[in-house]
Formats: structure tokens, C-alpha cells, sequence
């Protein structure tokens, strides 16, 4: 068996199904890309995107890779965990009985897991972005040697970096290496769970017009809006956002209601979409794509 049939080498940092909703037929999407000139559609595959060649991948000295796949597969086993929730809380949400059906899941405290849900796919999709291993790798500070553990720490746990510098690391690299991981225990992806599970609750957004929401290459609005820390598209109509929690003494308040969007504000998420666009973005129509050029447009003037 070939190399390229044993192991992954297209690893996505948005899950495919989280993609999925936003398809405009079976399998395929309707993406733009931002790099190109002029801006141009294409239609694309659905597993041909928002992925990287060997994103996760360490290689040794002499080239050849250290426990290959090992993040690939971590975060495959989050996925066959989120992925079926998402699915039918998405279809739910998009449905014409969502109203009624997200109260019925707040009086019976049904909510509870299904936010659960959709916070940890949130804090992952956070963790995997290309952004956070560029981060790292781009910081001087940090010995070449130590990038990778440093980067396995912060993605999944301390075990997994600590394993990785056994395999990867010789001599005094692989001592420096222990003795950091020693001193810094907390992995990133634990840290960043513990503060929005801890912190957080979510408001759910639904368009009311005739606009729908983009997906991008970098999915999550970060503090683009007051009270909300974070914002997601999960499909071209649903939005979540995370809002502080808000208590008194024992008691949480929940956010009970659908709020729903007009199409001046799916326009405003949209064009904050795009200005943090790296490069790929997922849209509905042809047509949406002059809006695409007005704020590229403007964007490059400023």
C-alpha cells in the first residue's frame, strides 16, 4: 500500500461538516477567491477546501515525519463526536418550527448540551486555524526546536507534546523541551475550553430576509461586536455568538429567543467576513459576489 493511501495529507482547519450547510449542491460549494484578479467563482469540492497540505505534520532533521497524522486523527475523534449533534441541531435551527422547538429545548434543558455542542466545535475551530501554528512558528522568541512541542501543547494537550519531544527530540533539545512542559502543564486547547465553557453561554442568530451569511477561511469573528466575544456561521441562515454569562447568586440567565436578522445586518457580519477573509470565501449566489468586489474594493483604498 502506497504512503499517500496510509496517510492523510489534506488536513482541513474547518471541519467538512461544518461546510456542509453551506453547500449549494451535494458535495460542492460556491467559493471565492479572494487572492485572485480579477475576483473569480469557482466551484469547488467540499473536500478540496479550507485545508492545508501536512498542517499538522512534524518532520525530523533528515525528513521524515514524526508521529504522522497523530493531531489528524485526535481531532477526527472530536469530529465522529460533534458532527452528528451539529448536523441535527443545524437542521432544527433551520427549520420553520425553530422558534418553538429552541424554547421547548430551554423549558426541558435540552439546551444545555446542544450549546455544549456548539461551544466546543467553536473553541476547535479556534485551536485548528492556520493563524494559531503561524503564531507560533513566526515567533522569534521560541528556539526552532521547541515550535513544534510548543505548537502540540497548545493544540492538544500536555501527554501529546510531551510524547512528541520523546519522538522528535535528542540530548539537550529533548531537556529543554521536558522541563518546559513541566513548567507549563496547561495545554491551550484545555485553557481556551475552561474560559469560554466557564464564561460564555451562546445567542443564536437567524436571518429574517433574503441575504445569506458567507463562510470564510477564517470562520470566527473575534470582538467585532459589542457583547459578543465570538461569532460563527453554521449555515448560509444561522449564526451563534457567544455573550457573557450572565447570573445572580446560584441562578443563570439564558438566553431564550432567536434573534433574528435583518438583511442591513447580515450585510454588516458579511463585510467583516470578508475583511478577515485569508483567501477562500463560501457564498450563495453568483450575484453575492459584487458585494464581494465593493468591499475588497474599499478594503484596498483604505
Amino acid at each position: 500500500m502506497t504512503e499517500s493511501r496510509q496517510f492523510v495529507k489534506r488536513e482541513h482547519y474547518i471541519t467538512q461538516f461544518s461546510i456542509r450547510p453551506f453547500e449549494i449542491t451535494k458535495g460542492l460549494c460556491l467559493t471565492v477567491n479572494l487572492k485572485a484578479t480579477p475576483l473569480e467563482i469557482l466551484h469547488k469540492r467540499t473536500e478540496d477546501i479550507m485545508q492545508d497540505i501536512d498542517l499538522y505534520e512534524v518532520m525530523d532533521n533528515t525528513g521524515s515525519y514524526v508521529n504522522r497524522n497523530e493531531m489528524e486523527l485526535a481531532y477526527r475523534g472530536f469530529e465522529n463526536y460533534t458532527a452528528p449533534k451539529f448536523r441535527r441541531l443545524v437542521s432544527l435551527l433551520e427549520s420553520e418550527d425553530a422558534d418553538s422547538e429552541f424554547n421547548t429545548m430551554i423549558k426541558t434543558n435540552e439546551w444545555a448540551d446542544k450549546e455544549a455542542t456548539l461551544l466546543f466545535h467553536l473553541i476547535l475551530t479556534l485551536i485548528r486555524s492556520p493563524q494559531v501554528k503561524n503564531l507560533v512558528f513566526d515567533d522569534e522568541k521560541i528556539p526552532e526546536f521547541l515550535k513544534p512541542i510548543f505548537y502540540r501543547l497548545l493544540t492538544t494537550s500536555q501527554v501529546m507534546a510531551v510524547k512528541l519531544a520523546k519522538e522528535h527530540l535528542r540530548g539537550n533539545e529533548l531537556e529543554v523541551a521536558l522541563h518546559f512542559l513541566k513548567t507549563s502543564s496547561e495545554s491551550g486547547l484545555k485553557t481556551l475550553a475552561e474560559h469560554l465553557m466557564n464564561n460564555f453561554q451562546l445567542r443564536i442568530y437567524k436571518t429574517k430576509g433574503v441575504k445569506k451569511l458567507f463562510l470564510s477561511d477564517r470562520p470566527i469573528l473575534i470582538q467585532e461586536f459589542k457583547d459578543t466575544d465570538y461569532l460563527l456561521p453554521i449555515s448560509p441562515n444561522v449564526c451563534v455568538g457567544t455573550t457573557k454569562l450572565q447570573t445572580k447568586g446560584k441562578k443563570i440567565f439564558i438566553c431564550n429567543q432567536i434573534v433574528y436578522l435583518s438583511d442591513d445586518e447580515v450585510k454588516n457580519i458579511n463585510q467583516k467576513i470578508v475583511k478577515k477573509a485569508e483567501g477562500m470565501l463560501i457564498i450563495q449566489k453568483d450575484s453575492d459576489i459584487e458585494s464581494v468586489k465593493e468591499w475588497q474594493e474599499n478594503k484596498c483604498s483604505k
